[in-house]
C-alpha cells in the first residue's frame, strides 16, 4: 500500500453540506462528513494528546473515490514544557466493514502504519501564546489518494508518522451527524479505566462523540443508464422490448436520449449500454449495425409485397 507522507500547510474551508453524484454524466466535487459544521472560534475540544493519541470516524463508500483533501473541525494545542506547536498526522485506512475497528499494530500502535493507504502530517491552526490560546478552525490539509467501494476510517493523531505534537476536536451538540453517522461512527484509542493497555473504543457520551471529520473529493461513479427503460438498475432485454413497445412514438416511455421520441437513437443506446439479459432465454439481444437494420427491413418489404402478388404460395 502507498504511504504517502507530505508536510501540509492547513487550508481554510467551510463545507458542511453532502454534495454526491453525478452531473451531465461528469464527475462532480463531493464532501463526505461525520457532523454539520459548529460554532468556530471554540477554545476546548476533546484532546489528541498522549492518553488518547488517535481519534477517528468510520465511513463507507458505494463508489470509487478520488480523495483531495481531509479535514475537520479543530485547533492546535500546546503541551506543558513544549511552548510551540506541532505536527499530528491525518490517515486513511481500510476496514473489513464499517463497523470494524482498526487492527493494531505489532508494537502496541492504534495501527500498522503499512496498513494507511494514504497519510499526511501537518500542524493544526493556533498561537504560540498560551496551551489554549488558540481558538478552533474548519481545516482542510491536501491528500490524494483513490478509494475503491468499502469501510475507512479517517484518523487523526500523534505520536506515529514522526509527529509529537497535541491537537483538540471539539465535540459540540450544535454539530449534529450527518446519516448515517452516529456515535458509533466515532472511535478513539484510549486506555479503559483501571487499565494499562491501550485498545479502540466507540464514543460512549456526546463528550467524545459529534466530532467533525471531512473528505472531499470527487466522485467516480459511473454515468446513469439512460436506457435502463424499466429503471431496475440494468440494461437488458426487457428494456429492449420496452424500446419495442414505444418505438416510434412521441414522449419519453423510451426515449433514452431525452429527444421527445424513441427512435433508433435510443436503440443504439440501449446496444452500448447493454449489461446483460433478464428475458426468457426466447428473447434474442440484438446487436445489428445500423445499415443492417435497414436491409433487415427492406427485406421484409419484399417479401410482404411478393406475398400479396403470389398468394398461393403462402397457402
Amino acid at each position: 500500500m502507498i504511504n504517502q507522507i507530505a508536510k501540509s500547510t492547513f487550508l481554510i474551508a467551510a463545507f458542511s453540506t453532502i454534495f454526491t453524484g453525478l452531473v451531465g454524466g461528469q464527475a462532480e466535487a463531493v464532501t463526505l462528513a461525520s457532523t454539520q459544521l459548529g460554532a468556530v472560534g471554540l477554545n476546548g475540544g476533546s484532546g489528541i494528546v498522549p492518553a488518547v493519541p488517535v481519534r477517528g470516524w468510520r465511513f463507507e463508500i458505494a463508489d470509487p473515490f478520488q480523495v483531495q483533501q481531509i479535514g475537520g473541525h479543530m485547533k492546535g494545542v500546546v503541551t506543558q514544557g513544549s511552548p510551540a506547536f506541532k505536527d499530528i498526522f491525518g490517515a486513511i485506512i481500510p476496514l473489513p466493514s464499517v463497523t470494524s475497528m482498526p487492527t493494531p499494530g505489532p508494537t502496541g500502535t492504534p495501527f500498522d502504519p503499512a496498513d494507511a493507504i494514504a497519510s499526511t502530517t501537518f500542524t493544526p491552526p493556533g498561537s504560540n501564546t498560551a496551551p489554549f490560546a488558540s481558538s478552533t478552525e474548519d481545516i482542510r490539509v491536501p491528500l490524494d489518494v483513490t478509494l475503491q467501494p468499502g469501510a475507512y476510517a479517517l484518523m487523526f493523531g500523534t505520536g506515529m508518522f514522526g509527529t509529537t505534537g497535541s491537537a483538540a476536536m471539539p465535540a459540540s451538540p450544535d454539530q449534529p451527524y450527518i446519516p448515517p453517522t452516529t456515535s458509533d461512527s466515532i472511535i478513539k484509542w484510549q486506555q479503559p479505566f483501571g487499565s494499562t493497555t491501550f485498545e479502540w473504543q466507540m464514543a460512549p457520551t456526546i463528550q467524545f462523540g459529534q466530532m467533525r471529520f471531512v473528505v472531499e473529493g470527487i466522485s467516480l461513479a459511473p454515468p446513469p443508464l439512460t436506457a435502463d427503460f424499466d429503471t431496475d438498475g440494468d440494461v437488458d432485454n426487457i428494456d429492449l422490448l420496452i424500446w419495442e413497445a414505444f418505438f416510434g412514438t412521441p414522449g419519453n416511455g423510451a426515449d433514452a436520449d431525452e429527444d421527445g421520441d424513441s427512435d433508433g437513437n435510443d436503440f443504439l443506446t440501449w446496444q452500448r449500454e447493454f449489461t446483460g439479459p433478464a428475458a426468457p432465454a426466447t428473447v434474442a439481444v440484438p446487436e445489428p449495425s445500423s445499415a443492417l437494420l435497414l436491409g433487415l427491413g427492406i427485406l421484409r418489404l419484399v417479401s410482404i409485397r411478393r406475398l400479396k402478388k403470389n398468394p398461393e404460395t403462402a397457402r
